[in-house]
């Protein structure tokens, strides 16, 4: 078990800059959770390292607003955070459907060559969603959550340092230009990258 501390230690340290605290970014809740219906797949959730597709360009700056319509479809979003030679990237694909229900994934991997350790989680659930001026509420309380490490540590998929309990959140539109949207997402504390499929 010296490896979970020592884990946690690093992510908190490697997170906290970014993230604005560790284990207070998502709702706690000891609730057996049902399956659900996949979520929509990412063209590059398998291996984000590896995805052939070009990276979201960031929309110009004063263009932080987005309609409903404009919404509809499937975002992709990224986060990365580095510390060192440690990283933690977060990809987030989401389907808002036009009435108001939304499917959910995020593809959670944490690479720290300090520690010879790698883990990598899928978080999955249905949910609904809501716009109000450049705010988009995603509200999605009951996940799955599966290990996809090559090295399973089924202990950590229940760490909610490491796997958050549920994908609600709240996203500010800073810019939005087309198929690319640039928002701050509340659980991050910082600015997320998306691009429509």
């Amino acid at each position: 078990m010296q490896y979970q501390s020592l884990l946690r230690s690093t992510l908190c340290l490697l997170l906290i800059p970014a993230l604005a605290g560790c284990s207070s970014l998502w709702p706690f809740g000891g609730k057996k959770k049902e399956e659900t219906a996949p979520a929509p797949q990412s063209s590059s959730a398998a291996n984000p390292s590896t995805s052939s597709k070009a990276a979201p360009q960031a929309p110009a700056a004063g263009s932080g607003s987005i309609s409903p319509a404009s919404l509809h479809g499937v975002w992709e979003c990224n986060f990365q955070v580095k510390m060192g030679e440690d990283s933690a990237h977060f990809t987030y694909t989401d389907q808002f459907n036009p009435d108001g229900t939304l499917k959910a994934q995020a593809y959670l991997v944490y690479d720290m060559p300090s520690t010879k350790q790698k883990y990598s989680f899928v978080v999955q659930g249905e949910g609904n969603w809501r716009i109000e001026g450049n705010t988009i509420t995603l509200i999605v309380p009951k996940v799955v959550k599966q290990d996809r490490s090559e090295i399973k540590h089924p202990e950590l998929v229940n760490d909610k340092d490491l796997v958050p309990e549920d994908l609600s959140d709240t996203w500010t539109v800073q810019a939005h230009q087309g198929r690319n949207m640039r928002v701050v997402a509340g659980s991050l504390a910082d600015e997320m990258l998306c691009q429509k499929e």
